[in-house]
């Protein structure tokens, strides 16, 4: 790599021995947040864009702020034209950024956005020759950075990958499913007392000032726990057993396992009259010992203003909860942890470059910090999230996060008040204070909180109540992280069969001098290149692992079988689709992708078939509140051949509601409707299943599907379709039947009930119930048979 590619950066051993080790090797590297993740990402890109300058490189980050922090870095600090680096998100519409891509060399970009452009081909994996993944223990599950993968594999091609994190999980099986996921084979870690990093790391160790109740809190937490003995005592009356530390994860399983009891034995619907109140009883004691009187205050009174369920009703008209709110609304006493950082803040003489964070779990206890902070002449800011709900504060927009955040990079803001949005790899310089106001379950986001107080004076102090929730929490974690910390260093090496370089391994240092630091860098990776077991292609421009999977291994793991399509074959899916790994799978089925808004269903498949895939659990949801005979009959009616796609048991879904009304909906969609319904187990299933119908639809590449459009021009026949298609019991084919029969709308609005009856299909009561809905007076209530 040419020195010159970089400037203005301080050289730091370890971030050059990081990347020195990872630039031939597909790695996770594990950093703690404010050691210069970014800058080892510079490494490698300056060194990949000298490598292969006319191959891309990806960079993906999780939110808008951070996209915009590292797309700057590269524009700062590589010496090529920074008019190669795009900085771009979902805010962009879809065509302009298939544009952009292909003008830049450099993509910096959220991870939903890429992984919609790959599905979508506006990407094209073998373009690139390098991915950085930032903050990669979120490569679990269904998150895009796993979809992105997947994609990648789908189309044979691995480029350099390379993952960052400050810590890679909570526990060993998380840590093993995001290497897993990343397809990275080597974990090069560094912590606070490796030799190359202590002298970049605050000498002060955290410290912890514990807390004590005061009175009214104690007698607040006696009420609250009498509630809960009996609220648990009439839950293992009625069967469920409650083992275990009670929290509110147990109270939601407990909930979970009652609603599948009632579906057996409906006499166990009972037990929905008192998990969610347990639920509702353990959040106050979190908010009562973590938070404050305050807080747990305007949570009961929010219940009491819109007590909207019957089970909430119960719970408010308890005596006890009435007692508990006479309590803390008459003594809004503020958590002693209020008063202590204020004196905190008081004590300190906060200097015009001063940067202190204060974190919290919660974003009402931001605003009344920021309230009383503000109260006492301390100039502060709120840094929150974008949501915001009924019962929330305002939220913030990208734009006001990062105007925030350059205000206190710069020094024109000491004081940040922040919740779980501040502590995930943001760019606000090294910090003077941080102050935990509340303890962490995560391992993650401990460390993530941690790592805003690296600089070498810097103190990091967590506020702790004796004896409640938050003391457990912090007990709970520091135990976690000793243990994740061990099974990078020890265990990890013995699962990989090889050791993971370190900082102690002597042997693995080169010359780091000014004089020759670009050639001995030179040489190392040249020297890792030659024995690892990658290959570099420069026909294709992209990597090609020798132990890679063959296309035959990653066809086993499939339902889906590849065969050949003709060119113009396409399936168009609805973009809420996009979270399942259906268009993925059709996509490996060799299907093109159209990610396009739909106005009825999820897949397309031809010009007159379409299908809604919903979830057992949606299903139920879609009973219960009206929206399945609304969509039904007002949207995929419309359709020649509509299908339902039914995914999951209809037995297993959590949601109070009885077997036998799920059982008629469904006699009612394939009646009354005439749409067929069709149940699968998997995703890849289904896929299955809608790969065969496309084929069968677009046979000879007819019958392709076209895009609906309700506000442009619409066929008056649809529309007429699309009017008696509300009636239930009439399908298009059936709209079809009376149009052609009886000429118009208006025709069949005065013909007579036994002419429809004599029409083939149409008995008395569906002919009965056409007329009454033509003839009907508006301001008369009734119904319909």
């Amino acid at each position: 790599m040419e020195q010159s590619l970089i400037k203005d950066i301080e050289t730091r051993t370890y971030q050059e021995m990081l990347f020195a080790e990872s630039a031939n090797q597909n790695s996770l590297i594990v950093l703690p947040t404010g050691l210069g993740k970014t800058i080892v990402m510079l490494y490698l890109v300056a060194y990949f864009i000298d490598k292969l300058p006319d191959k891309k490189i990806l960079v993906a980050t999780p939110t808008r702020p951070l996209v915009n922090q590292i797309a700057k870095t590269f524009k700062n600090h590589l010496t090529i034209d920074p008019d190669i680096v795009l900085e771009i998100d979902g805010s962009t519409i879809p065509k302009k950024r298939e544009k952009l891509y292909l003008d830049h060399t450099i993509i910096v970009s959220t991870p939903q956005t890429l992984a919609n452009d790959f599905l979508a081909d506006r990407l094209h994996t073998k373009d690139f020759q390098l991915i950085c993944f930032d903050e990669a223990h979120r490569a679990t599950g269904n998150y895009a950075y796993v979809k992105i993968m997947q994609l990648f594999e789908v189309d044979q091609l691995y480029p350099r990958v390379i993952a960052f994190t400050a810590t890679p999980g909570n526990n060993k099986e998380q840590i093993m499913n995001v290497l897993d996921n990343l397809k990275t084979k080597a974990v090069l870690s560094r912590f606070d007392d490796d030799p190359d990093v202590k002298p970049y790391v605050s000498s002060h160790k955290p410290k912890v000032i514990w807390l004590e109740l005061p009175q009214v809190y104690r007698d607040s937490l006696k009420i609250i726990e009498k509630v809960e003995k009996e609220l648990v005592k009439e839950i293992k009356d009625r069967g469920l057993l409650v083992q275990g530390y009670l929290s509110k994860t147990l109270a939601m399983d407990l909930q979970k396992q009652a609603v599948l009891l009632m579906k057996d034995d409906p006499e166990k619907g009972e037990l929905l009259n008192f998990t969610p109140n347990l639920i509702r009883i353990l959040h106050l004691r979190e908010l009562v010992e973590t938070q404050g009187l305050p807080q747990a205050s305007a949570s009961l009174t929010n219940w009491i203003i819109k007590p909207e369920k019957k089970t909430l009703k119960e719970f408010l008209d308890n005596p006890l909860i009435k007692d508990l709110h006479r309590i803390i609304s008459s003594n809004p006493v503020p958590h002693p942890k209020l008063h202590k950082l204020v004196d905190l803040l008081k004590s300190r003489a906060i200097k015009k470059d001063s940067k202190i964070i204060i974190f919290s779990n919660y974003r009402n206890t931001v605003d009344f910090v920021y309230n009383q902070l503000h109260e006492d002449d301390i100039h502060c800011e709120k840094f929150v999230g974008q949501s915001s709900g009924s019962n929330a504060s305002k939220g913030m927009t990208q734009k006001e996060q990062i105007r925030i955040l350059e205000e206190f990079k710069n020094g024109n803001l000491n004081i940040l008040i922040s919740t779980s949005v501040g502590e995930e790899g943001l760019d606000v310089g090294s910090c003077d204070l941080v102050i935990f106001y509340d303890s962490v379950p995560s391992i993650v986001r401990s460390v993530q909180r941690v790592g805003r107080g690296r600089k070498k004076q810097s103190e990091v102090i967590r506020l702790v109540t004796k004896n409640t929730k938050d003391a457990a929490m912090y007990f709970a974690t520091r135990k976690r992280e000793k243990s994740v910390v061990q099974f990078i260093r020890k265990e990890l090496p013995q699962i990989f069969k090889s050791e993971i370089k370190s900082v102690t391994n002597g042997n693995n240092l080169i010359n780091l001098s000014s004089s020759s630091k670009s050639k001995d860098l030179t040489n190392y990776i040249a020297k890792t290149e030659a024995d690892s077991n990658y290959s570099a292609s420069k026909n294709n421009g992209v990597n090609s692992l020798k132990s890679s999977p063959t296309k035959n291994e990653i066809l086993k793991q499939e339902v889906i079988k590849i065969e050949p399509l003709e060119e113009k074959s396409y399936i168009i899916v609805d973009p809420r689709e996009r979270h399942s790994s259906i268009p993925r799978l059709l996509k490996k089925a060799g299907w093109s992708i159209s990610l396009i808004n739909l106005p009825a269903g999820d897949y397309k498949v031809s010009e007159h078939c379409i299908i809604e895939r919903k979830t057992a659990e949606d299903f139920a949801h879609s009973v219960i509140d009206g929206r399945l005979f609304e969509q039904i009959s007002q949207k995929l009616s419309i359709y020649e051949k509509p299908i339902i796609l039914l995914h999951g048991s209809l037995s297993n879904v959590t949601i109070n509601i009885s077997k036998q009304a799920l059982s008629g909906a469904l006699a009612s969609i394939i009646l009354d409707f005439q749409i067929p319904v069709l149940q699968v187990e998997s995703e890849e299933e289904a896929a299955d299943f809608i790969v065969a119908l496309a084929k069968r639809e677009q046979k000879d590449n007819k019958n392709l599907p076209q895009v609906d459009s309700i506000s442009k021009k619409y066929p008056i026949q649809d529309i007429q379709r699309f009017v008696l298609g509300g009636i239930p019991g009439i399908n298009r084919s059936k709209a079809d039947q009376l149009l052609e029969t009886m000429g118009s709308i208006r025709s069949l609005a005065n013909a007579d009930p036994i002419d429809i009856s004599n029409l083939p299909g149409f008995g008395k009561t569906l002919s009965n119930r056409i007329h009454k809905l033509m003839n009907h007076d508006f301001k008369e209530e009734d119904s319909l048979e």
